[in-house]
């Protein structure tokens, strides 16, 4: 690593403070400031750091199970979630410089992305485009003689395709009433369908970039391209599928 030798040893103990405090998720930085600074006695977590970090944990691990009719808390798991993480910077467990300015604990370029993509979805939804899925899932043969696997395929391909443009679990959220509608009115098992589109979605969404969050993350640190992601991806994201498909039929 390069030295910036601009780090004069000259910072006061509160100038030292400040700087480690808004340093201590950087590691390379950290490492700099500790030949000026004794960060370590400023990132090294208190008793009462301790305390709020394990409240806000708990706090927002209970409010992302409560549902949003509760009549104690009625704000919803991404209004408790947000309430978390305010109460996490309110307590100084994170100072706003590095609550917005770290890498490791915003993401603001996913967030983003993911915010778009809701919007996207909303419509899609109001439209009734997921609904109209149940055409793609008929076959031809409506009237005749029952496939169960000719059913079990069509599912597992359009969700795992739908999975890669709309995220995973926005796939299965909106194909499993129409799925498990299907097939009752065919006769058949509603679980294993539903097993082969949970399966299907998730391995169809590691085929693009916008499939799930993770692949996002790793598109903003790794700086692939959505074409060149979709060359490497969407070809073992296929394999997958037909894997998953053998697997189901078996």
């Amino acid at each position: 690593a390069v030295v910036n030798h601009s780090f004069e040893c000259s910072f006061t103990e509160k100038a030292c403070k400040e700087r480690c405090l808004n340093s201590c998720l950087d590691g390379d930085l950290l490492e700099l400031l500790n030949s000026c600074c004794d960060c370590e006695k400023f990132c090294s977590p208190t008793p009462y750091k301790i305390f709020w970090a394990l409240f806000s944990l708990i706090f927002t691990l209970i409010m992302l199970g409560i549902k949003e009719d509760n009549k104690y808390f009625p704000i919803g798991r991404a209004c408790g979630a947000m309430l978390g993480a305010a109460i996490t910077v309110g307590t100084g467990v994170l100072s706003p410089e590095t609550a917005f300015s770290s890498p490791s604990v915003i993401q603001l370029g996913v967030i983003v992305a993911l915010f778009g993509l809701m919007i996207v979805i909303g419509h899609l939804e109001e439209l009734g485009i997921m609904q109209r899925l149940a055409v793609l899932l008929e076959p031809a043969n409506a009237g005749g003689e029952v496939d169960g696997h000719a059913i079990m395929a069509r599912v597992c391909i359009v969700g795992g395709v739908l999975s890669a443009m709309v995220t995973n679990d926005t796939a299965c959220l909106a194909m499993a009433p129409v799925v498990a509608r299907l097939c009752r009115r065919r006769g058949l098992r509603v679980e294993p369908v539903l097993v082969g589109l949970a399966t299907s979605a998730n391995i169809g969404s590691a085929g693009t970039l916008v499939g799930n969050p993770q692949n996002l993350l790793i598109a903003q640190y790794s700086g692939l391209s959505f074409s060149g992601a979709l060359g490497v991806l969407g070809v073992l994201a296929a394999a997958g599928l037909a894997g998953n498909l053998l697997l189901l039929r078996a």
